[in-house]
């Protein structure tokens, strides 16, 4: 019987063996949308300031 570490040494192991390799475009497609995703934050931040507080 596996102990526990092997167990999910092995898990691990099944689930990536069922996806392809990722390449340079699997990389800057997955940072392009990390980074749309952190310049929404921020407008949304930018967006919530009120006015008045901006020129203090």
């Amino acid at each position: 019987m596996m102990n526990p570490i092997e167990k999910r040494k092995q898990n691990i192991n099944d689930l990536l063996s069922n996806y392809r390799p990722l390449g340079p475009r699997d990389l800057l497609a997955a940072a392009l949308m990390l980074q749309a995703g952190k310049d929404a934050k921020a407008e949304e931040k930018i967006e919530e300031k009120p006015a008045g507080k901006a020129a203090a």
